[in-house]
């Protein structure tokens, strides 16, 4: 987020940035907070849009291309997305939001938690 800004209009700037996508009406269907390290944590708001129309570009972050959610587990993700990904393509509007928490066990694996 950029000062001044609200969630919805961060994730709509960063959509644009990121992919060219302007015309996508964005659903907040939760957050998620992550315990990055003992005194650092991040808050991650998760959205869901419809994509109608446009043209992807070639951003700072990469070349944006279509996967089919079928393909999911085979890509080299951030591994809570694995988890994270499934949960918002299957929220619909008027379902509680989803709230989670992500954190490392005294074993140092990820513990996922998502309601």
């Amino acid at each position: 987020m950029e000062y001044g800004e609200d969630i919805l209009t961060a994730a709509k700037r960063e959509l644009l940035e990121e992919t060219g996508l302007s015309d996508i009406d964005l659903v907040l269907c939760g957050n998620i907070m992550v315990d990055a390290s003992d005194d650092i944590g991040i808050c991650i708001f998760l959205f869901r849009g419809e994509y109608q129309s446009g043209n992807l570009i070639e951003s700072r972050e990469g070349q944006c291309e279509w996967i089919s959610f079928s393909c999911l587990d085979t890509l080299p993700l951030v591994e809570d997305l694995y988890q994270i990904i499934p949960k918002v393509m299957e929220f619909r509007m008027g379902d509680h939001p989803l709230i989670g928490h992500t954190y490392y066990d005294s074993d140092d694996q990820m513990v996922i938690d998502i309601g």
